[in-house]
């Protein structure tokens, strides 16, 4: 089922995200990409774990859209994530 999903209906959609990343990754902007997990209605915990290496998850990881907003909040005047693809989840 996920390789039909992802190969015949996110193909497109998938490859357009891959340019518009590496276009922002070659502009001088500062920048930072969030990629939460599955989002949820959860209260904000501030309990979360982030990085930008990649991970292997077992499971569906989530987050709550309260700590995902909190998160990025904390980005506006934190530069250690500058230029980074960021994974969240709780």
């Amino acid at each position: 089922m996920r390789f039909l999903l992802i190969n015949f209906i996110l193909r497109v959609p998938l490859a357009d995200h891959n340019v518009n990343e590496q276009r922002l990754a070659k502009s001088k902007l500062k920048w930072t990409i969030i990629r939460p997990g599955g989002l949820t209605d959860g209260l904000l915990t501030e309990e979360f774990k982030y990085g930008s290496k990649i991970i292997k998850l077992k499971g569906s990881a989530s987050i709550s859209r309260a700590n995902v907003a909190a998160f990025m909040l904390k980005q506006l005047s934190d530069e250690t994530n500058v230029n980074k693809s960021i994974w969240l989840y709780e």
